[in-house]
């Protein structure tokens, strides 16, 4: 094998991290924030799985924030 069983899973994370990147790219622009900085926290191993949690807290933010009457509540 010319790239073996770590050089496989490398290609397969950076193909997986580069289709979230792009993703999250167009997600970061729609919360008003640095698109290109989320997709490069996205490809960045190790980082990646704490900005997961900062995203997921961003977007929950953000619909709590669009829902009418979500403010009352809480």
């Amino acid at each position: 094998m010319i790239l073996g069983i770590a050089g496989v899973e490398l290609l397969i994370f950076t193909i997986a991290a580069v289709f979230f990147a792009i993703g999250n790219y167009f997600i970061a622009k729609r919360l008003g924030k640095s698109g290109p900085l989320w997709a490069v926290l996205t490809i960045i191993p190790g980082v990646n799985i704490v900005f997961l949690y900062y995203m997921i807290y961003q977007i929950v933010y953000a619909v709590l924030d669009r829902l009418p009457g979500a403010r009352q509540a809480a």
